[in-house]
């Protein structure tokens, strides 16, 4: 391959990987993604012909450079706006890459380019952090190697080839373009040479990102970041808003068990609302949290559950016994910061670091928990009793009709059906009993909705429709008891998930999305589920189902072992290795005799491959005779007149002595090809042949006549 199409190819690979890893970030907007894409591979097959100096050059520059100081003062308007700096001027490199692409003309653009592609990989550190940003990042070090070497190459080429045509003579250039279209500069030994240098250097920078202490990324990245929508906010819920939510396979959390998998699925507690209205329409209605709850910022107290920050060895001991363990590993989530558990729980315990960097938790009176300030992905510990309460709590008489208030444009209909449901229920127990039971034989679990404009979402559910999904049978429930004077607020969160066999860990998609409703008795709030068949049988597994799971086993070792890792986990790290080098130093002697036998017979063989390599390389008998042969007969050809140049080969010696019309030339060309088949080909040649036409350079008299 030409070396300019391998410097172009590898430039072009370098500056993808790491447009790529900044496009699958999801931050960068599907304009810019689109346009980088299809004018980027565009540039590839083309070549800026015109000359810089040209007039016309000089326009086409002219309007790029316009139209990159437009877009500057745009995204500089973006960013004053609110926007992230990041997000925003992730764009505006886009731009300049596809400009640079389409006017490189010498190594100095294609520079300017390696420049903006390192920029857009940096941008990229902090708003991709998945497992396909490592990938993106290995192959960046492999290309840019490449790269870089190229590049040196061609500017040597540019500046500085210069060729002599005498010493006295004035230098000129060469043409630069004859030596670009070259084959002979590199070749598949310096891909495959220089591969293995960057990985090495991948390696090394790894041992260096375990050894050095961290500093957070938090630290220079301070915007709200966007992330999955998980079909719900911490400030309202439309109601149908889940109705396509169950075929997203996007994951929002990882859930280890350290003491094993749970013997059933279970409910991961979000958000909690109490107030429910309608529009004035009547075509929409909606949750949302009571004026009381506010969030108390900045280290309030959280009514439950009782979470401690980093709790005691303790009162984590004593956790441990009685509770459901999990240790969560939470995706970013776009318009919320709540913190999910299984329910009920005990308490949640968040990271130091995170309390240290000004990022706590903080809780309302509702038993929901916001983890405030989170930009990222985040780990912590949460402790449940499944069989327990949701939280205990007294109502005052002010707050208990708060959670059995109802909307004015209630329909009579909704209260009427609440009475005839529970007309012989003694107790409230008993109504919710009766009202679960009625929703679950009466109507069917289904996410494809169907509307009646004519009434307003409840109505439509309970008496034309009688089909919805989880969101609705919790609605209808959380209505009904309260129009029959039972305390009732709507819960969001997350049902089930799919177990990883590979990692061992629960895996949460924003599929299992589920509502619920919990219910107030004697001071406790419990959870009840009315949504009917929400888990039927497994399924068979489907093929690629295996390494679905092991993709996403990588996934949370990336975030695990490096998005996560800090000076808490580098200090683990550095005990470990301690530990191990005291349980080496315990083996004492009999470590000791192995190494040294080890390295005694590393030392045999290097000796004996040493040996072997000299043996390889010492001439044979043939190849010495040879050589004197030769030696001889070019001091005959000198004394002759016939005077070799020292950097003259054998056979260009003898096509002189032809030349000349010297009596030896002939057995001189017979000696110098006996001399080739022996020295280079290793072909057994008669000691005596040798001698014989070696004896005739030397005394051409003994040539005898060719017969007639």
């Amino acid at each position: 391959m030409r070396f300019s199409t391998v410097h172009r190819v590898s430039s072009y690979l370098m500056v993808a990987s790491a447009f790529t890893a900044l496009a699958l970030s999801g931050e960068l907007a599907g304009f810019w993604i689109a346009f980088t894409l299809c004018a980027g591979l565009a540039s590839f097959f083309f070549e800026p012909t015109l000359d810089p100096r040209s007039a016309r050059a000089w326009r086409v520059q002219l309007g790029w450079n316009i139209a990159s100081l437009a877009l500057f003062c745009i995204t500089v308007w973006r960013v004053f706006g609110g926007e992230s700096l990041l997000i925003a001027g992730s764009g505006f490199l886009s731009f300049l890459l596809v400009n640079k692409l389409w006017n490189r003309r010498s190594s100095k653009d294609y520079l300017q380019a390696y420049v903006i592609s390192f920029l857009m990989l940096v941008a990229a550190t902090a708003l991709n952090t998945d497992l396909v940003f490592a990938l993106c990042f290995l192959a960046y070090v492999v290309f840019a190697t490449w790269t870089l070497t190229l590049l040196h190459l061609r500017r040597e080429m540019e500046d500085n080839y210069l060729l002599k045509h005498s010493a006295a003579g004035e230098s000129e250039r060469v043409e630069v373009q004859r030596i670009l279209n070259s084959r002979r500069i590199v070749d598949r030994r310096f891909l495959i040479g220089s591969s293995l240098v960057s990985i090495a250097i991948f390696v090394s920078s790894s041992l260096i990102f375990f050894l050095v202490p961290r500093i957070g990324v938090g630290m220079f990245f301070q915007t709200p970041r966007t992330g999955m929508r998980a079909g719900f906010n911490d400030r309202s819920v439309e109601l149908g808003s889940f109705g396509t939510i169950k075929q997203n396979e996007q994951v929002v959390m990882r859930v280890e068990f350290p003491s094993g998998r749970p013997d059933r699925p279970l409910y991961f507690r979000g958000i909690a609302f109490s107030r429910y209205q309608q529009s004035p329409d009547g075509k929409s209605a909606r949750w949302e949290p009571a004026p009381w709850t506010t969030r108390m910022l900045g280290g309030g107290l959280v009514p439950w559950p009782p979470w401690a920050g980093t709790l005691s060895d303790q009162a984590r001991a004593r956790l441990r016994t009685r509770s459901v363990v999990q240790e969560i590993y939470l995706e970013p989530m776009i318009d919320t910061s709540v913190l999910f558990g299984a329910s009920a729980s005990l308490a949640i315990e968040v990271p130091r670091e995170l309390e240290n960097s000004g990022i706590a938790p903080s809780g309302d009176g509702m038993g929901n928990v916001y983890l405030s300030g989170r930009h990222s992905g985040v780990k912590y510990t949460v402790y449940s009793q499944p069989d327990g309460p949701i939280s205990l709590d007294r109502l005052d008489p002010w707050r208990r009709s708060l959670f059995l208030e109802l909307p004015r444009s209630l329909s009579p209909r909704v209260l009427d059906l609440a009475r005839q449901i529970t007309r012989a229920a003694p107790d409230d127990r008993s109504k919710v009993a009766a009202i679960d039971h009625y929703l679950k034989e009466n109507y069917r679990y289904t996410t494809d909705l169907r509307r009646d404009l004519r009434y307003d979402p409840l109505v439509d559910f309970l008496f034309v429709q009688k089909a919805g999904h989880c969101e609705y049978f919790a609605t209808a429930m959380a209505i009904l008891l309260r129009a029959v004077g039972v305390p009732t607020r709507h819960t969001a969160g997350f049902y089930g998930g799919e177990w990883n066999s590979v990692g061992n860990y629960l895996r949460v998609r924003q599929g299992d999305a589920h509502a619920w409703v919990e219910v107030y008795f004697d001071g406790r709030w419990e959870a009840f589920d009315p949504t009917p068949a929400l888990a039927g049988a497994p399924g068979a597994r489907r093929f690629g189902d295996r390494y679905r799971e092991l993709v996403d086993t990588l996934e949370l070792a990336w975030f695990k072992y490096v998005i996560e890792y800090n000076v808490a986990k580098q200090l683990d790290v550095l005990r470990s290795l301690r530990h191990w080098l005291e349980s080496v130093r315990n083996l004492g002697p009999a470590l000791l005799f192995s190494s040294g036998v080890a390295l005694a017979l590393a030392l045999v063989g290097w000796c004996w491959r040493q040996l072997r390599q000299r043996d390889r390389a010492r001439p044979s008998a043939t190849q010495r005779r040879a050589v004197r042969a030769l030696e001889r007969a070019l001091e005959a050809l000198e004394r002759r007149g016939i005077t070799p140049k020292l950097a003259d080969t054998p056979a260009e010696v003898a096509a002189r002595a032809h030349e000349q019309q010297d009596a030896g030339a002939a057995p001189f060309q017979e000696l110098v090809a006996l001399y080739y088949a022996a020295r280079f080909g290793g072909q057994p040649i008669a000691p005596q042949e040798l001698d014989r036409w070696a004896a005739r350079v030397v005394t051409p008299s003994l040539i005898s006549p060719e017969p007639l």
